[in-house]
């Protein structure tokens, strides 16, 4: 088997015969979990994004992401969560949750009455 090598603009040798591996899956591989996260990567990159859970931070309806702060996100454009909301927002949310929770048991507990 014969190999045709040619050099780059830069100099180094390009094996000229043997094309670069295809990111890409073949279509039999893909499952519907694959489409939906091919999908929400997507609607990130078209809405400029850092992820597919940051959509809708600017309306407040996002998930702020435990491990993109820490530095470990696995799921990067894909992810779920928002990659914009910061750990503060988190605790604030945390603490939201808390208080709406300690209200409606009051309002039972009177109701209770």
């Amino acid at each position: 088997q014969q190999h045709s090598c040619g050099t780059s603009e830069t100099g180094s040798t390009v094996d000229a015969t043997e094309a670069p591996p295809s990111p890409l899956i073949a279509p039999a591989e893909l499952t519907p979990e694959d489409l939906d996260e091919a999908l929400a990567v997507a609607a990130a990159v078209a809405a400029g994004v850092p992820s597919a859970g940051s959509v809708g931070h600017h309306l407040g309806l996002c998930k702020p992401c435990d491990f993109v702060d820490r530095g470990f996100c696995r799921a990067g454009a894909g992810c779920r969560f928002c990659h914009i909301c910061g750990p503060e927002e988190r605790r604030r949310r945390k603490l939201q949750r808390r208080k709406l929770a300690r209200a409606e048991r009051r309002a039972d507990a009177q109701a209770d009455e």
